[in-house]
């Protein structure tokens, strides 16, 4: 009886575990389809899927930058952003990832962009968004050292409180 139990036990474990990874899936296919603005079916076409990739990054980093303005980098020779390096690139696309599981619309998108923001602002002590935000030289932002993971959970974390990159495992 004991054995019946155990095997009982692991059998109803694996279906919370399925019913769970179903349900994520359900929310990331509707995130798939509210920011990609189309029927997860119809991504399943190559075409539709470049076109509708195009549309989707254009529209994100828009709206990243309508949030962080000082910091979009107009030429190599204006002063140092995060945003110049690759690797930081990286990390906000892995954000997107996060906001595509979690089933976020655009404008909870935006919400979660001004929270960064005010985070991060918190984080480096700055009163007013009058100067770039995403500094490399300064020790809580991401630089080149730090991978497109790292900076994603850094991220990704600063949407509920302020966190020093020196903090992400």
């Amino acid at each position: 009886m004991h054995t019946l139990s155990v095997l009982s036990l692991s059998f109803f474990s694996k279906i919370k575990y399925y019913s769970y990874r179903i349900e994520k899936n359900k929310s990331k296919k509707y995130g798939f389809e509210k920011l990609f603005a189309t029927k997860i079916t119809e991504l399943s076409d190559k075409d539709t899927l470049v076109e509708k990739s195009i549309i989707l990054f254009e529209r994100y980093f828009n709206l990243v930058f309508s949030v962080f303005k000082k910091d979009k980098p107009t030429s190599r020779n204006e002063p140092k952003t995060s945003f110049l390096l690759s690797k930081f690139w990286g990390g906000w696309v892995n954000l997107l990832n996060v906001f595509l599981e979690e089933d976020l619309d655009w404008k909870s998108v935006e919400n979660e962009l001004n929270k960064i923001k005010s985070n991060i602002m918190e984080l480096r002590q700055m009163e007013n968004y009058n100067d770039i935000i995403f500094k490399p030289d300064e020790l809580v932002i991401p630089d080149s050292s730090h991978s497109p993971t790292k900076v994603g959970k850094f991220l990704n974390q600063n949407r509920q409180q302020p966190v020093s990159i020196q903090d992400i495992s």
